[in-house]
């Protein structure tokens, strides 16, 4: 509590700051000077088109967290409801702005006790859905203070975090206090919930973002690539970085000895997929390559993959869909900060593989914990699975596993449904 009072005591300097950030960011600029014409326009769509219909307010503050949200707005009864979507993010607002899965959009004001307050009280919500761990303190208090019944999903705190060291825990245990209703994805997350104090209205649910990937799987183009590269033992090394490319070589490196010519031998083709498509980081995966004497090929559309045994593929937004070809795949981000996604392989039956760095993602630790994920610590390892990739690696049992997984969100979206909007 005393921690959220000196917040709102630096709010004036917050802001000062932001706005000599502006200069240096064109995210926050172009957020500074749409902020207020999106809301406005939203706010007077609410006022003329709504009708009788209860305002639900949802928020993503980015890509992926919109992307977590969408098996919740597909089921939201839109004769009872009015959505209101929320972004933090230029980036996805000006993607998704037209969406038909809400009924209108804005920019979430920045967090200052004013202008949150304003915005909760004129948009007239009944209710505020948030997803992961984007917990702004005024929206939270000020939803509290207007009784707007505030929700977290799929919330995210994992036993490294900074919200539960001591300098910030009691502010992050008056900040979730706030909330009426927090879903998390496991006991291993509530139990981290409860080391801050939090007991009650803690409820557990399947993260929403599986659900989102097994629609994405059922929808997905296969035809990024022909479909004879399935007749290949194919391994995808998936949003990967500098760190992660030192690994993969020398893994490579032990594996194919003779480079392109043993892994064509094997019948295998391999692709690799940058976190970051810029000219800089395509060009740190691609130095260690050619460093090592492996060839490659550039991605390209209907491409002929005949004679090529490495692709590197320098596009955005396709890895979801690649890793339909692969039988073996390696995610990267394990080696750094933290893993990336490795939910959107394993939908496909992939072996799936990554570095020791998991505590910030709770389904790779759940992954590992159910032996349908394997943590790789150095190039040596990565080689022992890069030696044994064939067709049906996985025995009966391990699929089996597989398919439970996925199972566990056969009923996670009625269950926040009913729960958020009992008696509604």
């Amino acid at each position: 509590m005393i921690l959220y009072f000196i917040y709102l005591l630096l709010s004036p300097f917050l802001w000062l700051a932001l706005f000599i950030y502006s200069f240096f960011n064109d995210k926050v600029r172009e957020k500074m000077k749409q902020q207020n014409l999106t809301v406005k326009k939203a706010i007077r769509i609410i006022e003329n088109d709504r009708g009788r219909k209860e305002v639900v307010i949802f928020h993503a503050a980015s890509a992926g967290e919109y992307e977590q949200i969408k098996p919740l707005l597909s089921r939201i009864n839109r004769k009872k409801f009015f959505i209101l979507q929320t972004f933090a993010s230029p980036t996805i607002y000006n993607v998704e702005n037209k969406s038909d899965l809400f009924d209108v959009c804005c920019y979430l004001p920045f967090d200052f006790f004013i202008s949150s307050y304003l915005f909760f009280k004129k948009t007239r919500a009944v209710y505020f859905i948030n997803t992961r761990h984007d917990v702004w303190p005024n929206s939270v208090v000020c939803c509290k203070l207007l009784k707007i019944k505030s929700v977290i999903v799929n919330a995210n705190l994992h036993i490294k975090s900074m919200k539960i060291k001591p300098v910030v825990k009691n502010l992050y245990s008056f900040l979730y206090s706030q909330f009426d209703l927090i879903f998390c994805p496991s006991k291993r997350i509530e139990k981290v919930f409860n080391q801050i104090g939090i007991n009650n209205n803690l409820i557990i649910a399947a993260d929403t973002r599986i659900n989102q990937i097994i629609n994405r799987s059922k929808e997905s183009s296969k035809n990024i690539f022909d479909n004879r590269l399935k007749e290949y033992s194919n391994i995808v090394f998936g949003s990967i970085d500098k760190i992660d490319i030192n690994v993969i070589v020398g893994a490579m490196n032990d594996a194919y000895p003779n480079k392109n010519e043993d892994i064509k031998n094997k019948k295998q083709k391999i692709i690799i997929v940058p976190h970051e498509c810029d000219k800089q980081s395509v060009l740190e995966i691609v130095k260690p390559l050619k460093d090592s004497r492996f060839s490659f090929s550039f991605y390209e559309s209907k491409m002929d993959f005949k004679d090529t045994q490495i692709i590197i593929i320098n596009k955005t937004g396709i890895l979801a869909d690649v890793y339909y070809f692969s039988l073996l795949t390696y995610v990267g981000g394990g080696f750094g900060k933290g893993v990336h996604n490795v939910i959107e392989p394993l939908v496909y039956d992939n072996r799936v593989c990554f570095g020791p760095n998991i505590s910030l993602l709770d389904e790779a630790v759940d992954l590992v914990e159910k032996q349908i994920g394997n943590i790789v610590h150095s190039a040596s390892d990565l080689s022992v699975l890069l030696k044994n990739v064939e067709f049906n690696c996985y025995d009966k049992e391990v699929t089996d596993k597989i398919s439970s997984f996925f199972d566990c969100t056969n009923s996670n979206i009625d269950l926040m449904i009913n729960t958020i909007f009992i008696n509604a």
